[in-house]
This record gives C-alpha cells, sequence and structure tokens, in this order.
C-alpha cells in the first residue's frame, strides 16, 4: 500500500467487528451493553476489522479494529495492549507473540514493541524506525500492489485472530468510551462530553474523534459549543428583537442538564457542527493536522445510527 511517498504491507483482514463470537457473553455479564455493542460497530466500519494490519503511513504498524499503534520510537497503544494481554494470558502471549519474535518490555516505564527473526540465531532485536524499516522491507514503487510476504507481520495477524485478543480489543473500545472520552470536559467548560451527547450517534462520533486525534476532542468539542451556543443566542436575539416583554424567549441554557425535552433536538444540531468540524482548522491545529475524511465519517456513522 502506498501513503505519500510511503510503500508497505497491508492486510485487510476477515472478522467484521460485528461477526465477533463473545457479544452475547459481554452483554450478559455486563461487560457491555446492547447499546454500546452498536456503537463500537457502527464506528469501527470506520476504522478496519479485527484483524486488520498495516504499515505504510507514519506509524510502524497499526493492529485491530481500533487501528492501535506502534510509532516510530516502538511505544504506543499497541504495546501497551500487548502488555495488558501478556498479564492476562501469559501462555498465549508465550505462543503468539515471544515465541514468534515479538516481545513487548517496559523501558523507562514505557511499552516498547521489539521484533527479532526467531529464525536467525545471529540476529538482533529492533525496534522503533528499526523494526518499521524491517516491516516493509521489499515494498517499493516496483512492488506495488502486489501481494508480497510480510514475515514480521504473520504472527501479528495469527494474534488479532485470536478469540482472547479480540476480546482484549472490544474490551479496550469500551473503556475507552466510557473512562477516557465521555467523562472528558471540553476546554473552558464546566460539564463532561456525557452530559451534552446522550445519543448512540453522539457517542460513537466523540469516539470516533478520540480514536484518530486524542488530543483534539477537548478543543474541538469546545469550538463546536462556542459555535452551538452563538448560533442559538443569535436566533435567540432576533425572535426577541421588537417582541414585548411577556413575548421575550429566554436564552439557551450554557447547562445541558437544563435542556430538557429539547436534549436530542439541541445535540442533533451540536453534532452537525462538531462532525464536519473535525476535519478543519482550529485553534492552533492547520488543518493538516487535524481529523482525515472528517465529513465523510461522520456522514457514514449518521446513516448506521
Amino acid at each position: 500500500m502506498k501513503y505519500g511517498s510511503q510503500y508497505g504491507p497491508l492486510y485487510s483482514g476477515s472478522i467484521d467487528l460485528e461477526d465477533y463470537q463473545e457479544w452475547d457473553n459481554l452483554i450478559q455479564n455486563n461487560e457491555i451493553t446492547s447499546e454500546e455493542k452498536e456503537i463500537l460497530i457502527a464506528m469501527s466500519s470506520n476504522e478496519g476489522n479485527l484483524d486488520a494490519i498495516q504499515s505504510y503511513d507514519s506509524e510502524a504498524l497499526s493492529v485491530g479494529a481500533m487501528q492501535k499503534t506502534v510509532n516510530s520510537q516502538g511505544k504506543g497503544e499497541f504495546p501497551i495492549q500487548v502488555k495488558e494481554f501478556k498479564d492476562a494470558y501469559p501462555e498465549k502471549y508465550e505462543e503468539l507473540f515471544e515465541k514468534c519474535g515479538w516481545t513487548v518490555e517496559t523501558v523507562r516505564g514505557k511499552q516498547v514493541m521489539y521484533y527479532k527473526d526467531p529464525n536467525d540465531s545471529s540476529g538482533s532485536k529492533v525496534t522503533g524506525s528499526q523494526l518499521k524499516e524491517k516491516i516493509r522491507e521489499g515494498f517499493t514503487s516496483s512492488t506495488h500492489l502486489q501481494k508480497l510476504e510480510c514475515k514480521p507481520l504473520e504472527p501479528i495477524i495469527q494474534a488479532a485472530k485470536d478469540s482472547d485478543f479480540q476480546s482484549k480489543q472490544v474490551k479496550d473500545f469500551i473503556d475507552r468510551l466510557k473512562n477516557k472520552v465521555l467523562p472528558m470536559k471540553p476546554s473552558g467548560y464546566n460539564y463532561r462530553i456525557k452530559d451534552y451527547l446522550k445519543s448512540k450517534l453522539g457517542e460513537a462520533t466523540v469516539l470516533d474523534h478520540h480514536i484518530n486525534r486524542p488530543a483534539h476532542v477537548r478543543s474541538y468539542f469546545s469550538e463546536a459549543l462556542n459555535q452551538f451556543f452563538s448560533k442559538k443566542d443569535e436566533e435567540t436575539n432576533n425572535y426577541n428583537n421588537g417582541k414585548e416583554e411577556n413575548q421575550k424567549i429566554d436564552y439557551i441554557s450554557k447547562n445541558p442538564n437544563d435542556w430538557g425535552n429539547n436534549q436530542s433536538t439541541y445535540e442533533k444540531e451540536l453534532l452537525d457542527i462538531y462532525g464536519p468540524l473535525r476535519g478543519q482548522s482550529v485553534g492552533n491545529v492547520d488543518v493538516s493536522n487535524a481529523m482525515t475524511d472528517a465529513v465523510l465519517r461522520y456522514n457514514h456513522l449518521k446513516n448506521k445510527l
């Protein structure tokens, strides 16, 4: 696959999140709700299959339905996920990763992924930029779109097909939504994102943003609120202009818990600002660093939810 001037392997996978076999067990064990299941399935279709793997962009490696990455320093969310999997399933970690040349190690408090060819006794383990180069060996402009073997990625593909590792992916999805995204307070506001967003579409849209640009969520959601309240205040001013005092309407409360029966209407208006805004310049973020295909992704979620 090609990204800019970079070439590398892509395995699209074959296991859609909707086809995950343990949904019923997770719901019965109260680890996830049916509504959360719908949110994850809709959002993951913007990302990839449970066993999707790629290495052709700025990161060394991206894995799974959330496309968790190993970055150019060997760190990132995927090493953290593998470390947690190692702690929960040490025997499976040894079988799926360690015996196949992949290890995760704690270096100065950070989790780092390493790879060493298990069949090369004289080889050394690599990480970071060397790992990226190792994975992309043979992927060039002259081999673009050809089916090539990528030995380092074969174990990762097999691990991504393992049912327990898939369960880890799904539980991480939920943890991210419940404990990282929804409790956030937008910059300059006193209420949490979950106070503004009550719908499946709302939660899926902000999760979609957090997975792609986690550092942008607070500021972008804040800007969406600024635009939303400015629009509503202007509407109120226009309505009240020339009205008798007893005919005037109140301005919308900045406290979303006061929205009452208007909550779903206001949320829809807010999302129609926030969804496209995720791909635009906000504050110090240039459009080239904003979320890619924000409008397309938001419309996809609207069609799903």
